[in-house]
C-alpha cells in the first residue's frame, strides 16, 4: 500500500530540486516533476501519485496549518486523484490560503484531473 502524503526528507529535497510550477493561484502553488510521463497503468505501478503539502509557519498557528492540510488531503481523496494522476506533486500554501474554504481548495485541485475532450469542438 502506498502512502500518498509520505516523503522522506532526502526524497523531498531531490524532488524539489528538479521540479516546475504547473498551477498557481493566490495562496497556492502546485509543482511537479519535470519528467512526468503519460498516465498509463504501468506508470501508476512504478510511480504512484504522491502529494507533498508545504505549509510554513507564517500561514498561521498550528490549528490553521493542520486544518489546511486536512482539507487538502480530503479534497485529494474526494476527487479520487490517487486514481487519476501519477507522479510526485508538491503544493505550497501561502498566508492568503488561510481563509480558503474547502470548495476553493477542491476547485484548485480539480485542475489536476484529466480533461475530457469537449463535444463542441
Amino acid at each position: 500500500m502506498f502512502k500518498p502524503f509520505s516523503f522522506k526528507q532526502a526524497e523531498a529535497r531531490d524532488f524539489l530540486k528538479n521540479s516546475k510550477a504547473i498551477l498557481r493561484s493566490a495562496g497556492l502553488k502546485l509543482v511537479t516533476e519535470r519528467s512526468t510521463q503519460t498516465k498509463s497503468l504501468e506508470s501508476f505501478k512504478q510511480n504512484p501519485p504522491q502529494l507533498l503539502i508545504v505549509v510554513p509557519r507564517r500561514v498561521g498557528n498550528a490549528c490553521t496549518r493542520n486544518r489546511i492540510r486536512r482539507r487538502i488531503k480530503s479534497a485529494f481523496y474526494q476527487l479520487e486523484l490517487f486514481q487519476k494522476i501519477s507522479g510526485k506533486y508538491a503544493l505550497f500554501v501561502y498566508p492568503e490560503a488561510a481563509s480558503f474554504s474547502y470548495k476553493e481548495i477542491e476547485g484548485f485541485l480539480s485542475a489536476l484531473t484529466p480533461r475530457k475532450p469537449s463535444e463542441n469542438n
